[in-house]
């Protein structure tokens, strides 16, 4: 045998060594390469360590209909994910796959909670109505959580370790909510904001029949027009014993019933406590015309309802890249939108432990009286604007002792009016604030990171005419003048060796 070919053996009998090894390592050691930007599939140190917490094996159960995938693509991650949970915790969480057709048995999904959805799809030419789960049961002990319709990623890894914290400690966090407008109510105004708490808190209303604050780890104060002095003293109490409080706390009050009538809000109670806390709420409103949304009408559609857009709202403002990055609430913004927006004011000689999360931009202004609400009537919204032309601070934090706040200058803004203005990230926001007030800051780290902006950004026209010309310039000069000298280049180099 000649040494070429001892070669040839030493190095195919070396290679099949390596793969073998390989094989083995990636069976006994798990390893998964996650190169997106916000390692969305990958688990934060908070949920890689919450087996810690765990006395009892935890049990999880998907049940997937087969074919969701090809409806619902996202599903594809689901079980992925899961499988990062069981193996960063030591054996204490097991995952099981159900095929509910397996099952058979409708009471038993009815008894269990488990939700199915209806969905049409087209096989052959021919429409379908089929029946598909994705849904995920933990279980601890006797207890139980179900977690419907589950048919992407985004907000997976919050709920299932939100699931696992509230069954092993056998308790949820309470938010109160106090209604501090009389012609509005939690059960038809606010729907959408009680259905997004309810999904991982216990609500409790205080009003006149339940005034207390006992037990809250979070008050939501929406509104300040009919807030009474003791409405006041009961928020004053509930603060100064470490009661953290959210407070949307419009300046001017606007009714949509009544043609976008506007009056401000004076001699309010709640203005008052606030400024003692060192904000103050002005009674006018901030225009900034850099971005504002469009206002939609709902209209009756045969039976249904149809949206009628009017056009741009001055008075609707979207507020996405001028927060602060230094504040857990607003590192990772994804944006809120405000519908009537007043401008407050921070008095640090008051309280030096306040903060701005978010403003308005340069390009803002301040509607004083007379105040013109009217979105049909926009042209008349440059009366004044230049003598009070600035950035308007539009929302804040405050650390008070153990108390924590955050003031936003308007109660529309988790109301369900964001329909009307398609505002519904709004429900991140609120989502994240409370998770800092309730000084859940490890909740916000797998929360926030998701949310991520991926609105493109409108530019001025100086800034939009230097992208032209440098693309203008890169793709018709620079790369034609390098493709040139490249075959320049080449061409001289081949003539040399044809010389030669």
């Amino acid at each position: 045998m000649n040494r070429l070919k001892r070669h040839e053996i030493f190095l195919s009998i070396a290679g099949t060594a390596v793969f073998i090894i390989v094989m083995i390592y990636g069976y006994l050691f798990y390893f998964r390469l996650d190169i997106t930007d916000t390692k969305a599939y990958s688990l934060t140190k908070i949920s890689r360590s919450i087996s810690k917490d765990i006395p009892q094996p935890v049990r999880i159960t998907y049940y997937k209909t087969k074919g969701i995938d090809g409806i619902f693509p996202g599903t594809t991650d689901v079980i992925p994910l899961l499988d990062e949970f069981v193996r960063a915790s030591g054996g204490k969480i097991s995952l099981k796959i159900v095929d509910p057709d397996s099952i058979g048995d409708e009471k038993y999904f009815e008894t269990e909670g488990i939700a199915s959805r209806q969905v049409r799809i087209v096989r052959d030419n021919k429409k379908f109505d089929l029946k598909v789960y994705s849904t995920i049961t933990i279980s601890f002990l006797d207890r139980k959580k179900v977690i419907n319709f589950v048919y992407d990623i985004s907000s997976l890894e919050y709920q299932v370790v939100s699931a696992i914290r509230e069954l092993v400690q056998n308790r949820r966090r309470v938010i109160g909510l106090l209604l501090g407008d009389k012609s509005r109510s939690f059960d038809k105004d606010y729907t959408m904001l009680t259905g997004t708490l309810s999904r991982d808190f216990d609500l409790v209303p205080v009003d006149s029949a339940n005034p207390s604050t006992i037990g809250l780890n979070v008050l939501l104060v929406m509104g300040s027009r009919d807030i009474t002095i003791k409405d006041t003293n009961e928020i004053r109490g509930f603060i100064e014993k470490g009661g953290n409080v959210f407070f949307a706390a419009e300046g001017v009050s606007v009714d949509v019933h009544n043609n976008f009538s506007a009056e401000p809000v004076k001699d309010n109670p709640l203005l008052k406590l606030l400024a003692d806390y060192g904000v103050s709420v002005k009674n006018t409103l901030v225009i900034d015309p850099l971005e504002p949304k469009d206002l939609r009408i709902p209209k009756p559609f045969y039976g249904d309802i149809a949206w009628k857009t009017i056009g741009p709202y001055p008075e609707w403002i979207s507020v996405r890249n001028t927060v602060s990055k230094d504040n857990p609430v607003t590192a990772h913004f994804a944006g809120v939108d405000l519908l009537w927006a007043s401008p407050l004011s921070l008095d640090k000689e008051k309280n030096d432990g306040s903060s701005v999360l978010f403003t308005s931009s340069t390009l803002a202004w301040e509607m004083r009286d007379p105040l013109t609400t009217d979105p049909f009537t926009t042209e008349q919204y440059g009366e004044g604007k230049g003598e009070t032309h600035s950035v308007y601070v539009l929302g804040v934090s405050i650390i008070k002792g153990n108390s924590r706040m955050i003031v936003v200058g308007d109660s529309d803004f988790l109301s369900d009016l964001i329909t009307w203005s398609e505002s519904y990230k709004n429900m991140n926001f609120i989502l994240d604030s409370v998770d800092w007030l309730s000084q859940n800051e490890d909740f916000m780290e797998i929360r926030t990171r998701r949310n991520v902006n991926r609105r493109l950004d409108t530019l001025d026209m100086g800034r939009s005419l230097a992208v032209y010309n440098l693309s203008a310039f890169i793709n018709l000069v620079l790369i034609p003048v390098l493709v040139l000298i490249v075959g320049f280049i080449k061409v001289r180099k081949k003539r040399k060796q044809n010389e030669k």
